[in-house]
């Protein structure tokens, strides 16, 4: 008998293991691969190299996103000015 469903979920979830795939990212993101390598490319989004495999800290990212709109909500301020 094999895992349950549920359990098996659990284990390929990335807040489990604290890291997405490039897919898993794109997916959480909601932009294409092409998209995200060039983030990655131009050094725009923290990234890992683990081998040949690109890979994504669930917090880093997370952190990223929110430090990436306070920026964009300051600038905007700025502006209005």
């Amino acid at each position: 008998m094999g895992t349950p469903a549920k359990k098996r979920a659990s284990l390929i979830d990335p807040e489990h293991r604290g890291l997405f795939t490039l897919d898993e990212l794109c997916d959480y993101l909601r932009i294409p691969k092409s998209s995200l390598y060039k983030l990655v490319q131009a050094g725009r989004i923290p990234s890992i190299k683990i081998g040949r495999h690109l890979r994504f800290s669930v917090a880093a990212i997370d952190l990223w996103i929110e430090e990436t709109q306070k920026k964009r909500a300051a600038a905007a301020k700025s502006s209005l000015r």
